[in-house]
């Protein structure tokens, strides 16, 4: 089971206008490899001259301190990168008018989508954060009690 965020586009009104996205949160294996690839692929544009600067600070310190800093401070600044994806990818979407509505816990995409389409029903019944939490954690299918039940 992995975990989906679900975004709604907002409309000019204020109001949500129907599209919605739904997005698996995970660890980027392309941000960690090649970290200006996934940025294009994000339309991340304007952080590509930020990337190679702080490469270019990296080299320079390098100058200075060996040729292992250099090594190090790359995986490390990949792995940060890698990391960080999904709160780049979440700031990018607000630029977007996109804002995150809900997490759910699902199988795929259409198992994480047909949750949202019965929260969305039953959205009148659910009123406080207590009680979403409640209703989110009943509808999922817990496949992992039948592993913990035999312990």
């Amino acid at each position: 089971m992995a975990l989906f965020e679900i975004y709604k586009r907002i409309g000019k009104s204020g109001k949500q206008d129907g599209n919605i996205l739904i997005v698996r949160d995970n660890l980027s294996i392309l941000a960690f490899i090649f970290p200006p690839l996934w940025l294009i692929i994000n339309k991340n544009f304007f952080l590509i001259p930020v990337y190679f600067l702080t490469i270019y600070f990296f080299f320079f310190l390098s100058n200075l301190l060996g040729e292992t800093t250099l090594i190090f401070s790359i995986i490390f600044f990949h792995l940060f990168l890698a990391i960080q994806s999904n709160i780049l990818r979440e700031w990018i979407l607000n630029f977007k008018n996109y804002q995150l509505d809900i997490i759910v816990r699902a199988e795929n995409k259409m198992s994480a989508y047909n949750i949202y389409n019965k929260y969305i029903q039953d959205k009148d019944i659910v009123s406080s954060e207590s009680e979403k939490y409640m209703y989110l954690s009943e509808n999922i299918k817990k496949d992992d009690e039948a592993i913990l039940n035999i312990f």
